[in-house]
């Protein structure tokens, strides 16, 4: 009689007792502040911080950050929004404020029939996303729903909610391509993230990437600041000719970061003789040497992304 009575009441608890995982994870160039449902759930590292929650089966809500201008009641921010226990997934950006990006990948592979997808929304323009939370919610079928809407069918599936993918915040619109003016299809660049200190700056083929854009400071002695991070152009502690040029964290004390755009449109070390010089040959390296007005490896120009 106790174990029937034991059986009843065990199989009487609600769902909840089943629990799925979730992993956030951090790659912006600095702290975040995690926040699901307006609630604060601390902060995460910068480059690779992560922190891992267990949450109810049939759980719904948003997974966001107050980074780069969100805020804690989720209006400014790019979201991670799940609805219960149907393993539906989605990705909300504000229409207005883009302050990060953000990436929904499941514990399983990509099926055939288009179930578990992985999700990414890192630029303004991306489609696979929502302008506002979606109000209602097909019931599940044996057909993949349509985007923006994912799902991800099966027991225990785990789900890694990325902030910053690229490893930068979203670029400003003010932000830029520099162009070797004597090969406009080539740009200044700083290659793949992660963004640390030391990473050679160098001239590839254009590409729009995240290591290819740059906010240029007005007037003389102004920073160029690699955007959506901390990270500035900067000539190294002894810029003399042929000193290959590096990213490192922005200070404004250091003169290594002060440049200055001419009227010959090079770009110049402040308070030096000295201009931004690609090397003649791969992997062209950009270096600083004595300027010329004359010399088209000296010549940039700046165009919008």
């Amino acid at each position: 009689m106790l174990f029937a009575v034991a059986f009843i009441l065990i199989s009487s608890l609600p769902l909840s007792l089943c629990h799925s995982h979730w992993t956030y994870q951090n790659l912006c160039p600095q702290d975040i502040d995690l926040f699901i449902n307006g609630q604060d759930q601390g902060s995460l590292e910068p480059s690779g911080g992560s922190m891992k929650q267990t949450l109810d089966d049939n759980w719904s809500g948003e997974i966001y950050t107050t980074a780069n201008g969100g805020n804690a009641n989720s209006a400014g921010t790019t979201r991670a929004g799940f609805w219960g226990n149907t393993n539906y997934y989605y990705i909300i950006k504000d229409s207005n404020s883009f302050n990060t990006g953000v990436s929904i990948v499941p514990s399983l592979p990509l099926s055939t029939d288009g179930f578990c997808a992985a999700v990414t929304c890192d630029t303004t323009s991306c489609s696979s996303s929502y302008s506002q939370p979606p109000t209602t919610f097909p019931s599940p079928t044996n057909v993949a729903p349509e985007p923006p809407l994912f799902q991800c069918k099966g027991d225990d599936v785990e789900f890694t909610v990325t902030f910053c993918p690229e490893r930068a915040f979203p670029p400003p619109e003010s932000s830029v391509l520099i162009r070797l003016s004597g090969n406009s299809a080539s740009c200044m660049d700083v290659g793949a993230a992660p963004f640390v200190n030391g990473a050679a700056v160098r001239v590839v083929d254009c590409n729009s990437g995240p290591g290819q854009r740059w906010m240029m400071g007005s007037g003389s002695n102004s920073q160029i600041v690699l955007a959506g991070t901390g990270m500035c152009l900067d000539a190294g502690t002894n810029p003399t000719n042929g000193e290959g040029i590096q990213i490192s964290q922005c200070s404004d004390d250091l003169s290594a970061q002060k440049w200055s755009f001419t009227a010959a449109s090079q770009i110049q070390l402040a308070s030096t003789g000295q201009c931004l010089d690609p090397t003649d040959g791969a992997p062209f390296i950009v270096q600083v040497s004595p300027c010329h007005s004359a010399d088209d490896g000296q010549i940039w120009s700046m165009s919008s992304l």
